[in-house]
């Protein structure tokens, strides 16, 4: 006979004598401590399902925090491309009022909301720097003093009353409360969201 098959069948009979020895010892135990195949089964069984729902509920938690995670990620995503649509939009108006006080039209538009804005007691106006260029047009029409404004604000024109109260008819101070109206939305939303 060939070595190899006299060490399959040796290892065969080796095999078979520890499964054997291992029944038996089982079975002496399970005779000894009196339990059954079903009471063990059983009292097994019950562990393993509380450790199976503990598990369930670790990696339902844990799948819960990734979800929260990935949805606070996709706010955070949502709100940073609403702030670029939002600062285009802005630099967009910007652009146009820019453009816009390039043109007759605005010299005219500053003039008639001059004149329909200011009461008694009006006494200068300020402007930028940029409009002072239409000072004598604009004192001509309007019957106030013309003055540079401080530097900072876009277009339109500041009103005094009475050397103590300056009413606000610039463009900035729009352009400013149309981005706070944003900024409320925006807000509203993320909280929403």
């Amino acid at each position: 006979m060939d070595i190899e098959i006299k060490l399959k069948k040796f290892s065969s009979i080796v095999f078979d004598e520890a499964k054997k020895e291992q029944r038996e010892i089982l079975e002496k135990i399970a005779e000894e401590s009196k339990i059954t195949y079903n009471d063990f089964y059983n009292t097994n069984k019950r562990k393993y399902d509380m450790l199976y729902e503990e598990e369930k509920g670790r990696y339902e938690r844990e799948a819960q925090k990734e979800a929260v995670l990935a949805q606070s990620g996709m706010k955070r995503e949502l709100i940073a491309i609403r702030e670029n649509q939002v600062g285009k939009i802005f630099n967009n108006i910007n652009r146009r009022i820019r453009e816009f006080m390039k043109t007759e039209a605005y010299v005219n538009f500053l003039i008639d909301n001059i004149n329909k804005n200011k009461t008694p007691g009006s006494e200068i106006i300020y402007l930028v720097a940029g409009d002072m260029k239409h000072k004598e047009l604009i004192e001509k029409n309007t019957g106030l003093t013309c003055v540079e404004g401080q530097p900072g604000f876009i277009g339109g024109f500041k009103l005094s009353i009475g050397g103590n109260r300056i009413l606000d008819y610039s463009f900035e101070s729009k352009v400013d409360a149309a981005k706070q109206g944003f900024n409320k939305i925006r807000a509203m939303q993320a909280e929403g969201a």
